[in-house]
């Protein structure tokens, strides 16, 4: 029973606040009464180590036991932040007072700080302090490192300083890392793990020793390094206007890596056996389709629309395409049963995506840099992976389309419907401005990595696009803009209590108030150009 309770909790984790122990720990003691088991028992097929990271690939795209039932986790994590502000998603459940009409709920926004602390990180330390104990298991360490990366860039770019480097120093807190240092040691990290798992598949071609622990690429190194090449060029778009020099440095360093970037259809970054939690979240009827969402893929005659959503079953809208304009602040059953999200349990969530790469080469070539590729190449090859992934023809009339977004027309509410705000077509036109091509750019690459809202929070944050229908009911009392929208979370109102000196010092590293208007670092209030 203690060793089937050791597999459970490595999967099946608790909630704590900062810095707490997860429930891994003391099972050395309990472990010792001379019928359990012991690490040296755990260390044949690297159970030892190897055990955390079906769980560590799942917290990327945050469920952290992965099991259908228990999606109110990753609700609180993700869903009521960024999958709304990003324009993705609406919800006809919540009411006045909710970040979806801006008063942001302390609740709700303090699940991604205590459970990322106290899961992912928590689990990350003890599995590396493990891997160095033993030989031949290295390794993992460097693997982990860009999970960890992969996981955590996403925390810091919800509420900007985060304990990272200080993690498990002290059991009465730790300090927070600005959002400089954070990126500067994100790219420390994934240097590290590159070169750890290359020197690995050099030494150790076509070895399948992590098949059984690697549940998105099935044990390929390989594929592992394109994945933290791939991060790389993300992580270098989020800073290209607060340090444009080391932007184009980690960017092209990712490009010009010996085994590239994902690119193939085959290079998708899918996580397999992992319940898809934001199907389960849609089918509680707590998230639908957006009016941006609407707006866009209506005026575009986008085929990707059926493949992201399901016709609204409420009578006065049934079998139509509708969504929902955020912050209304009326009660569910007004726009119950708008469009359902196309998702099932079963559709693995997706981490990085060739279509989001090349988008994100697409911006690099727009701004002058090495990306083996035009702008418009890239950006076309962009549309062209995303609808292969959807297995839609048709990639290359849509790639002429002079379309623009429709006007949304709210058929419940009459006095939310809004003209449309993102006018431009999909079709790249080679005298536009760099301005109106970075729009394009955005706009399908946001279109190509419905659902996850986190990336497409950040991207709208960073450049202001898509452009995104004004939120209905804004009750944040003037904290939050109206035509801007929510900047970040606030951070726990916990942490000023339980880890008071730590807190004051993480608010001057933000610059600003500890409240949802306040600008992260690389959210640089100027031109894209």
């Amino acid at each position: 029973m203690k060793k089937i309770f050791k597999y459970i909790c490595l999967l099946v984790l608790p909630i704590t606040i900062t810095l707490m122990p997860s429930c891994t720990d003391g099972f050395e003691d309990m472990n010792k009464s001379g019928q359990g088991i012991y690490d040296d028992d755990m260390l044949p097929d690297d159970n030892l180590v190897g055990a955390y990271f079906p769980g560590f690939q799942a917290s990327v795209y945050f469920n952290y036991n992965y099991g259908a039932g228990t999606d109110w986790t990753f609700q609180l994590y993700q869903n009521l932040n960024s999958d709304m502000f990003s324009g993705y998603m609406s919800s006809p459940s919540f009411g006045v007072s909710s970040n979806l009409t801006y008063a942001m709920n302390d609740g709700w926004n303090s699940y991604a700080w205590t459970t990322s602390n106290g899961y992912t990180m928590a689990n990350f330390m003890k599995m590396e302090r493990k891997a160095k104990t033993y030989e031949n298991l290295d390794v993992y360490t460097k693997w982990g490192k860009i999970l960890k990366v992969a996981a955590m860039h996403r925390v810091a770019d919800l509420y900007g300083p985060i304990i990272y480097s200080d993690y498990g120093k002290s059991d009465l807190g730790a300090a927070y890392d600005d959002v400089k240092t954070l990126y500067t040691q994100f790219f420390a990290d994934l240097d590290e793990g590159i070169a750890g798992l290359e020197a690995y598949e050099t030494a150790n071609p076509e070895n399948a020793r992590f098949v059984r622990v690697d549940n998105i690429y099935g044990a390929s190194m390989i594929q592992w390094v394109k994945f933290a090449n791939s991060l790389r060029l993300k992580l270098a778009m989020n800073i290209v206007k607060a340090d444009p020099a080391k932007a184009k440095e980690e960017a092209e360093k990712a490009i010009n890596h010996k085994w590239g970037v994902l690119e193939a259809p085959s290079d998708i970054a899918k996580v397999s056996n992992m319940a898809n939690p934001v199907a389960t979240i849609s089918n509680w009827g707590d998230c639908a389709m957006s009016a941006d969402m609407e707006s866009i893929l209506k005026g575009y005659e986008d085929p990707r629309l059926e493949k992201y959503f399901l016709p609204a079953t409420n009578p006065k809208i049934k079998g139509e395409y509708k969504g929902i304009r955020l912050g209304t602040g009326v009660d569910r059953e007004i726009y119950a049963n708008s469009s359902a999200l196309n998702v099932t349990v079963s559709t693995p969530p997706v981490l990085l995506s060739p279509a989001e790469v090349y988008f994100l080469r697409a911006e690099g070539a727009l701004r002058g840099w090495d990306m083996k590729g035009t702008a418009k190449e890239l950006y076309e090859k962009g549309v062209t992976a995303s609808f292969d992934q959807y297995g839609i023809s048709g990639a290359s009339t849509y790639l002429t389309s002079t379309a623009l977004p429709a006007k949304y027309e709210d058929k419940i509410v009459p006095a939310n419907s809004h003209d449309a705000v993102n006018l431009v077509t999909p079709a790249w036109v080679e005298s536009d401005n760099n301005e109106v091509k970075l729009q394009k750019i955005m706009t399908q690459k946001w279109i190509a990595m419905f659902p996850d809202g986190s990336p497409a929070w950040t991207d709208y944050r960073r450049t202001g696009y898509p452009k995104l229908f004004p939120v209905v009911k804004n009750n944040s009392q003037g904290i939050v803009s109206t035509e801007l929208g929510p900047r970040r979370l606030p951070f726990p109102s916990s942490e000023a209590v339980d880890n008071a000196t730590n807190y004051a010092d993480g608010v001057s590293k933000l610059g600003g108030a500890d409240n949802a208007g306040t600008r992260l670092w690389w959210d640089v209030n100027k031109a894209n150009f």
